[in-house]
């Protein structure tokens, strides 16, 4: 890829192996350092979701730190998971729904597809780099007209909108 001029190499993103039960499942990774990134109604998505992903046999794991919220109905691996270990899980991924974290860069590496929600950063600036666009979707809120503030604590909290882009 290149970007400004200056050629970047698809990065070497090396994996080891993690046990599971199942074949095919999703990844929610619900973290962020900062917490105008964090998104609190996983819960409630994956709620939604479940009887969908059931019928077509595909489990959801939640990956990232113990610090995290922890998201109902899922398989939880906070904490439990190396980075090369977390990395293993996503390259072998049905779909990664993710804030804006290091685990998008990682799918977006491994040309996963990807649902990724943006609060106080931009797609266009801190976006996935790799991989097919076409798999992956940007969330973004249109924050009534706004720019982001780069907050790290932004008030009121954008990604909590219900108007995504």
């Amino acid at each position: 890829a290149t970007s400004m001029g200056v050629k970047v190499s698809k990065p070497f993103i090396q994996t080891q192996y993690f046990p599971l039960n199942f074949e095919k499942y999703i990844i929610v990774n619900s973290g962020g350092r900062a917490s105008g990134k964090l998104y609190p109604l996983y819960s409630d998505v994956i709620r939604l979701l479940t009887p969908i992903l059931s019928q077509h046999g595909i489990s959801v794991i939640q990956v990232g730190s113990p610090e995290d919220i922890q998201i109902l109905n899922t398989l939880d691996l906070r904490g439990k998971t190396n980075l090369h270990q977390s990395a293993f899980l996503i390259e072998n991924c049905e779909l990664l729904l993710s804030n804006d974290t290091a685990c998008m860069h990682i799918a977006s590496g491994f040309n996963k597809k990807l649902v990724a929600l943006f609060g106080t950063t931009q797609p266009e600036n801190h976006g996935a780099y790799f991989g097919n666009k076409e798999n992956q979707i940007n969330l973004v809120s249109h924050r009534i007209g706004n720019k982001p503030s780069f907050s790290s604590d932004e008030s009121p909290r954008m990604i909590c909108s219900s108007r995504f882009s």
